[in-house]
């Protein structure tokens, strides 16, 4: 933590700006549609020193309160009541809340998964916030259906807000996941997808997100169309990048270039060019 602090240059009513990543682990492995595991831990590291800067870890049980011995509380780790799932949500926000009162730092920048959970709870309280004169009920923030929203973010109310940004590795597994879900019952939905299409198309939304994601968005819309026509031999949103661009017929031919047709695989075309569409919308 203090080579984080010391490497981070952005200072905020005296306060250091982390700019942070972080993940939970459980120590039950889980199914990925069931998390059962009765403890693990929420891990944060620094994004500059790339180092962990604050572990939490997290225990629904003591053996020793099932077993009604005694023993100092400060001994017991049962820490949590909640599901195991929550785990990561909570873990994050009792670390973002510890950073910000022991230490001259705040967390600016936050760089996880998709995970909804943990950006509700590392907001602020609707209630603190009204109760602080910068919120009024009125304006209590609601969901597209007019509902309030629910009083769940856990974050100090004098804890800016934070900037919340996508792990790049992350959102191209969950991109990769439709396609290769869709080569492995292409006899079920006559898509004509195969495990190779699936492999190309991660790969090169994999290095279109670690090359062009500095510019604008409509620049990064463009980069990520030639994701897909490039596919499909048309080459007119590729950049340098693009052999087939720049090489001649016979290097083309030579470095063993091959490309789907849209004109006699147009059902492949258009399952990918549906889910590449939704990708690239900005609510992704």
């Amino acid at each position: 933590l203090r080579l984080e602090i010391k490497g981070s240059p952005r200072v905020v009513n005296g306060r250091s700006a982390l700019s942070v990543s972080s993940d939970a682990r459980w120590d039950k492995r889980g199914s990925g549609r069931r998390y059962d595991s009765l403890s693990g831990c929420s891990v944060m590291l620094g994004n500059r020193t790339k180092l962990v800067i604050a572990v939490e870890a997290m225990s629904q049980v003591c053996s020793k309160c099932r077993q009604g011995q005694q023993h100092e509380d400060s001994l017991c780790p049962k820490n949590y009541d909640g599901s195991s799932k929550g785990m990561e949500a909570v873990g994050a926000a009792r670390i973002a809340r510890r950073l910000f009162e022991n230490y001259e730092v705040f967390i600016e920048e936050y760089v996880s998964d998709d995970d909804s959970s943990c950006r509700k709870i590392l907001t602020h309280s609707f209630w603190d916030l009204i109760f602080a004169g910068r919120l009024t009920e009125a304006l209590w923030p609601r969901s597209k259906s007019g509902r309030k929203k629910p009083n769940t973010g856990l974050l100090p109310v004098e804890h800016p807000n934070i900037v919340f940004l996508a792990d790049k590795g992350h959102r191209v597994r969950g991109y990769a996941k439709k396609n290769f879900a869709l080569a492995g019952a292409v006899k079920a939905n006559n898509s004509g997808v195969t495990k190779i299409d699936a492999e190309r198309m991660k790969r090169r939304t994999w290095w279109t997100l670690r090359i062009w994601t500095g510019g604008t968005f409509e620049a990064f819309k463009v980069h990520l169309t030639a994701v897909l026509e490039h596919h499909f031999d048309n080459h007119e949103h590729c950049a340098d990048w693009c052999q087939a661009t720049t090489g001649t017929p016979e290097e083309i031919k030579e470095n063993g270039l091959r490309f789907r047709s849209k004109e006699r695989n147009p059902k492949l075309y258009d399952f990918l060019k549906k889910h590449h569409e939704k990708f690239m919308e900005d609510s992704y």
